[in-house]
């Protein structure tokens, strides 16, 4: 079966799924507008785990409600608030430090 461009797109999100040829589409799919979710491997190569967070959608997606998350084995849960603020803060890049002087 054939991904579509409408797999990236939440029926709760404000987007379109792309449309054109298969090249548009993959160059509409980088922008909000027609993707709704937030893919965490760009560039990574090798295995995935399987209780790895792939890719997730903004809060705003279900008006802070909670968000829909993909593992590294294909399954999607929902994450209720509290659980998707969690999942949010250990997603969060580390804080970059300075050089004491």
């Amino acid at each position: 079966e054939q991904l579509t461009s409408a797999a990236f797109v939440c029926p709760s999100a404000n987007a379109e799924p792309a449309e054109g040829s298969k090249e548009e589409q993959v160059a509409k799919l980088l922008t909000p507008e027609h993707c709704s979710y937030i893919y965490l491997a760009h560039g990574r190569t090798g295995l995935v785990m399987d209780n790895e967070v792939v890719a997730y959608e903004p809060l705003e997606n279900h008006d802070g409600d909670g968000l829909h998350a993909l593992y590294g084995d294909g399954h999607v849960d929902w994450l209720d608030r509290p659980a998707a603020l969690a999942l949010l803060e250990r997603l969060k890049p580390p804080a970059t430090t300075q050089a004491v002087r």
